[in-house]
Parts: C-alpha cells; sequence; structure tokens
C-alpha cells in the first residue's frame, strides 16, 4: 500500500479512510445500471407493478407462483427489484385491490345461486370432482384447467 501511495502520489500525505462516500457509490450504481440497460427501482413504478401483480394473482392463487412470474417480468422490463418491504406492501395492495374486485363480483350473483355454491363448496363427504380438482389444482392458467377438466 506504501509503495502504490508513494508512486502514485504527487508527495503530499494520504489518508485513506477506508470508506467510499456515497456519491461514489451512486455513480458506480449508476454507471452499471445504464450498462446493462437496466432502470434503478423508482416509486413512480408502484402503480404500474400493483396492477401487474393484480393481473398474476387471476392466475396464480399462491403467492410464490406471482412472486416468480413478477420476478421475470422485472427482469424483462430491465428494472431493478424493490426492497423486499416495498413487494410485501405492493402484494398487499394488490390483495386489497383483487378482494374487492372479487367482492363487486360476487354481489352480482342471485341469493339463491350464492346458497347453491356455497353448499357445493362445503361439502367435504365423498368425492365429487370440485373436490379432486380443489385438491389438486396447482394454478389457474389455461394448460392446468384444461388438465384437470380432462
Amino acid at each position: 500500500m506504501a509503495h502504490i501511495l508513494s508512486t502514485l502520489s504527487d508527495g503530499s500525505k494520504t489518508i485513506l479512510s477506508g470508506q467510499i462516500s456515497r456519491n461514489y457509490i451512486d455513480q458506480q450504481r449508476s454507471d452499471i445500471l445504464k450498462l446493462f440497460s437496466y432502470q434503478d427501482w423508482s416509486p413512480k413504478y408502484t402503480p404500474q407493478i400493483e396492477a401487474r401483480i393484480c393481473e398474476l394473482l387471476r392466475y396464480y392463487p399462491k403467492v410464490h407462483g406471482a412472486v416468480r412470474q413478477l420476478l421475470g417480468y422485472f427482469e424483462n422490463q430491465q428494472i431493478i427489484v424493490p426492497a423486499y418491504r416495498k413487494l410485501q406492501d405492493m402484494f398487499t395492495a394488490a390483495f386489497s385491490s383483487e378482494e374487492k374486485r372479487l367482492d363487486a363480483i360476487i354481489s352480482l350473483i342471485p341469493r339463491r345461486k350464492k346458497k347453491q355454491l356455497a353448499d357445493l363448496i362445503a361439502r367435504d363427504d365423498g368425492i365429487s370432482q370440485l373436490n379432486i380438482i380443489r385438491a389438486d389444482q396447482k394454478n389457474f392458467q389455461y394448460t392446468a384447467v384444461r388438465h384437470e377438466v380432462d
């Protein structure tokens, strides 16, 4: 270290603190993102990502499936994945939005049909086709549903 300092410095005493400035870190981060054509996470993406999560939740009822697809979306859009807490907040908002959407749809179903559906879903005695599908269904993608119907 002393040799490098003596060779490269102008002779003045240089003290290395071992810490890199925040500005330098930010500049390196920015340069790397530009090099790979990526965009840093920004709150401006929140509405777009929450809408995407809502779409994903329609097809992937289990969260890990939706998260996996969302990570692929971030990669395709070349956006840096936000902090874990931000992802949690966006998923919470998307779940709330999706629940409201489903409640609105369910409210349009006539009362008599709701009763029939509730009875069918609650029926655990014996083996019905709904119980088999309910136990085996992995997600709601077309191919998975088609497989179950077949």
